[in-house]
């Protein structure tokens, strides 16, 4: 299989940077043996003298040309060569963290200014600006407004300077022939839709790699983003069967301190689980993909697979990753789902929770009472966790949980499990600590629940949980709503 048919493109660590480069651009008709400062685009050279050597080596050719025998009448031997000296580059915007809204404890915070600035206040992606005086100020809702209700927020200053130097990256060609890709309902791919794509075996990316257009499987997990690697993008790849039902083989496994992860419009089928990430680094973003026929096993004394996504361990780094838009159906008989979505021993950041929303989960695991649709908090250190809007159907055991950890907000999510579909029901949603940790600050807001059990439980251990606007037993919610793209993912 070629590069440009497995489409792996990799950014290169060492090339001439344009800011520095010299540009030439020609007129002219090429021919085959023409120098590359002569083939009618623009190139970059390291320098002035490289540039003259090369217009000097192509003033030499083309005399040679003109004067032998099999000289072309359409080969022009006179070029028009223009050097143009590299454009200055632009000024960017750029925002330099000053400090949170409060403290751990509750307590807003002042900041001073030394000289006028234009400071901005909110959190992800919900921010209001204002131009304020040097001197003392608050990083507060009174100062600012309110950009981003319910969510703790933080302030920063502007910096206009240059552009930093971006080396370019690898062009990569498109697939031969191309693949014309309908579009697909929400943005989520369906089944089968990259099965023109060309097949490839198990593959481990290092740092700056793409993968698209292709169809992964084999023996062992199919994809391996390796540990340390960085800026890692997987895009419309069908993965699986990966491995078989004796093993633990996943769809895609990060590994130990990756970080920058994107994962979006991937067809997962046939896993012990569709990702994994292993004690990696904010933020892992998975989007807009589908996952079916999880096989697990789920042993928890040796390895606890069985999810659509389980973050192990993620904690840190500049913002906080996103579960958002996917779709897990685990219906029928070859599924094994224990927890559709785990968040064990992960946190976000207290200005910017890990996110899950708009997801679509439907089924449950056929024998274990253990797992749920959405894990958050599990293990001692996880937190800073946002569940919204995401829609819940015939899950096995309990459809939210909230297991320990700090500031975790669930709110504006739908839950519908009866039997007999649902197999075993015990709670739509729950707070109650397991991993022995700190567990404090959650909120449970405005969710709609209607199943054959209970509603809601607190265990009473993680201290006062916010309870405002859920609806429970709400009779309006059938099975059907896993039908319900939301707006947000088309």
């Amino acid at each position: 299989m070629t590069r440009t048919r497995i489409l792996l493109a990799l950014w290169l660590t060492a090339f001439l940077h344009p800011a520095h480069a010299q540009t030439a651009t020609v007129s002219g008709e090429a021919v085959d043996s023409t120098p590359d400062c002569y083939r009618g685009t623009a190139i970059f050279l390291p320098d002035a003298a490289s540039y003259q050597a090369c217009v000097d080596a192509a003033a030499a050719d083309a005399l040679t040309r003109k004067a032998s025998s099999n000289y072309s009448a359409r080969t022009n031997s006179t070029f028009t060569v223009t050097y143009t000296p590299p454009l200055p580059p632009p000024d960017v915007r750029t925002w330099v963290r000053i400090g949170p809204e409060k403290t751990s404890g509750g307590v807003i915070q002042s900041y001073t200014l030394a000289a006028p600035a234009l400071v901005r206040f909110g959190v992800g992606q919900k921010w209001v600006e204002k131009a304020l005086p040097a001197g003392r100020f608050q990083c507060s809702t009174s100062t600012f407004g309110d950009p981003a209700p319910g969510l703790v927020k933080a302030c920063d200053r502007e910096e206009v300077g240059p552009v930093p130097p971006v080396d370019p990256p690898v062009v990569v060609p498109p697939v031969e022939p191309p693949v014309v890709v309908p579009p697909t309902t929400g943005g989520v791919p369906a089944r089968g839709e990259f099965s023109a794509y060309p097949s490839i075996g198990p593959i481990t990316l290092q740092s700056n790699a793409v993968l698209r257009h292709v169809r992964v499987s084999g023996p062992g997990n199919c994809v391996s983003i390796a540990p340390g690697a960085t800026n890692v993008l997987i895009e419309e790849v069908e993965i699986g069967p990966c491995g078989d039902t004796s093993d633990n083989s996943l769809g895609v496994r990060i590994g130990t301190g990756a970080r920058d992860i994107t994962i979006r419009r991937t067809d997962t089928h046939h896993v012990s689980g569709c990702l994994y990430s292993d004690a990696g680094v904010n933020p892992v973003v998975y989007d807009r993909n589908r996952c079916t026929s999880i096989r697990g096993p789920n042993d928890r004394r040796q390895a606890s697979r069985g999810q659509m996504v389980q973050l192990n361990g993620v904690r840190g780094g500049a913002k906080g990753s996103k579960i958002t838009c996917n779709v897990s159906d685990q219906t029928g008989t070859d599924h094994a789902v224990e927890d559709h979505i785990n968040l064990y021993n992960s946190a976000g950041l207290p200005n910017d929770r890990t996110e899950v929303a708009y997801n679509r989960l439907r089924g449950g695991h056929p024998t274990s009472n253990s797992g749920s649709g959405i894990m958050t908090g599990d293990g001692s250190l996880g937190g800073h966790i946002w569940a919204h809007h995401n829609t819940i159907v015939n899950v096995r055991n309990v459809g939210i949980g909230v297991a320990g950890g700090v500031d975790v907000l669930v709110e504006n999510n739908r839950i519908f499990m009866r039997m007999p579909e649902a197999q075993f029901v015990n709670q739509g949603i729950y707070v109650w600590s397991q991993g022995g940790g700190t567990c404090s600050g959650h909120t449970v807001r405005n969710n709609r629940v209607n199943t054959s059990s209970g509603s809601f439980w607190n265990g009473g251990n993680c201290g006062p949980v916010e309870l405002a606007g859920n609806v429970y037993g709400d009779t309006s919610l059938t099975a059907a709503i896993f039908d319900e793209v939301p707006a947000e993912c088309r």
